[in-house]
């Protein structure tokens, strides 16, 4: 398995939010995002984001897999042990992007992995963007 881990920094900040009636002022906490990308080629389960430690959650904000192999394969992404996302890569190029949306992510749980479980060994590729928090 082939992959590489970057990271970048969203800038926190005050935020300032009214309902008209008078306003409140938070602040936002700063995350640094995660980059994880590679590939899997191992049939069954392949770890792609290691578990980040104890009282630590990975959170997913986007995410990219995609079938490199002209064969066709079952994609499972699983967080631990437990399927989450099910996917027929029918032919090379074959998978999905899923840019969650703002205010929403994918919040795997503490100190869990996320794996991809491949049906053959046939080689995936994939990029996803998250950032670590304390739960």
């Amino acid at each position: 398995m082939n992959r590489g881990i970057h990271d970048i920094t969203v800038p926190g900040g005050p935020i300032e939010i009214t309902d008209g009636s008078g306003s409140l002022t938070t602040e936002l906490e700063e995350k640094t995002l995660l980059f994880a990308t590679g590939t899997a080629a191992v049939s069954g389960d392949n770890t792609i984001i290691a578990s980040p430690g104890v009282n630590q959650e990975i959170v997913i904000v986007a995410i990219q897999i995609q079938n490199e192999s002209v064969s066709e394969t079952l994609a499972i992404i699983k967080f631990g042990s437990t399927a989450k996302w099910r996917f027929l890569a029918k032919e090379k190029g074959s998978g999905f992007t899923i840019p969650i949306q703002n205010g929403y992510a994918w919040h795997v749980g503490a100190n869990t992995a996320v794996v991809l479980n491949l049906n053959g060994t046939n080689q995936f590729g994939y990029n996803i963007i998250y950032y670590t928090k304390v739960v």
